[in-house]
């Protein structure tokens, strides 16, 4: 009877150690796929924050050269295609690797020198230019 206690006893140690290894798998998988997630998040973030900073930039070069001496111009190098509104708004739109919309927007004080209600610019090099007031803004491409 002492031999078979000792087998069962052997046998139960490893049903132990089966049971917290596959616990522990199951914690593992659950902390991956809420690290994913927030990975994921972080990237759509990036991404916004990244366009708006590119919105920021092409405000201020609008605006200061604006505001500066007559014939004067600003060259910038813009990464996206870019939407800019007479009325003072320029919206950089854009999609994730999810398809989630990351559009950003952001505002300029400066008269446009166009007849269109919008100016698509794409991405490149673009020429700001304060020719006596008027500004106007040319796309130059890559």
């Amino acid at each position: 009877m002492c031999a078979l206690d000792k087998s069962a006893k052997k046998g139960q140690i490893s049903i132990e150690v089966m049971y917290s290894v596959g616990v522990m798998l199951i914690v593992f998988f659950i902390l991956s796929g809420l690290t994913f997630n927030q990975r994921s998040d972080l990237r759509h973030l990036d991404d916004i924050l990244e366009r708006k900073i590119e919105c920021l930039k092409l405000s201020n070069a609008i605006t200061e050269t604006s505001i500066v001496t007559e014939n004067a111009y600003s060259d910038i190098f813009l990464k996206y295609n870019t939407t800019l509104y007479r009325d003072g708004v320029i919206i950089i739109a854009g999609q994730d690797e999810r398809k989630i919309s990351t559009d950003t927007s952001c505002t300029f004080t400066a008269y446009i020198n166009t007849d269109k209600p919008a100016i698509n610019l794409t991405r490149g090099v673009v020429q700001i230019v304060n020719n006596r007031g008027n500004v106007s803004i040319v796309s130059l491409g890559t």
